[in-house]
């Protein structure tokens, strides 16, 4: 697994490997702050956050776990996320967003039998996730996909694929330990 940081910026951009974690490196590679639309999504990202509890607006970063309830591996790596990343709740809101309407998500996770202790769900962010994708200049959406935000809706990493064990888990825990 390849993992980049500041120092070792991937200014490429293409399609990385499912295994790759990429690191970008704040204002160089912000994305979010940087589109006028992209921007106009994170400001409804934040006001759905709001809406939720104005209590997730108080931490300083966003991990967000982009997921479709037709994709098995975001379905498998549901409860281990929840688990693996429970520790990290102080300065960060885990948000679980998709494009599939309020009401959908609820009676799929109802019938399937999916609880999560730490995240919050958006749902109907179609124009979020096209612009997260269309920003990291990914033709074709593949879930689940990982990211960091810091509070302005600057990308600080991505992650394409899903975590199956503490192994796969490990550079993106690595990462989220080191912010401040």
């Amino acid at each position: 697994m390849s993992l980049l940081s500041d120092n070792n910026i991937d200014f490429q951009r293409s399609i990385p490997n499912k295994s790759d974690f990429k690191i970008s490196g704040g204002i160089h590679s912000s994305f979010l702050i940087n589109n006028s639309i992209l921007q106009q999504e994170f400001e409804k990202f934040v006001i759905s956050l709001k809406a939720k509890n104005a209590h997730l607006l108080e931490k300083r970063y966003y991990y967000i776990n982009i997921w479709s309830m037709a994709c098995k591996p975001c379905l498998d790596e549901i409860p281990l996320i929840d688990s693996l990343l429970s520790s990290f709740t102080n300065q960060i809101t885990y948000v679980m967003v998709s494009s599939h309407s309020n009401e959908a998500v609820s009676n799929f996770l109802k019938n399937k039998n999916i609880e999560m202790k730490n995240f919050v769900f958006l749902n109907e962010m179609i124009d979020f996730i096209s612009g997260i994708y269309n920003e990291i200049e990914v033709k074709k959406q593949s879930f689940p996909l990982h990211v960091v935000l810091d509070k302005k809706g600057n990308c600080l990493a991505y992650l394409f694929g899903a975590i199956h064990d503490e192994n796969s888990a490990a550079p993106l825990i690595n990462f989220i330990k080191t912010l401040k």
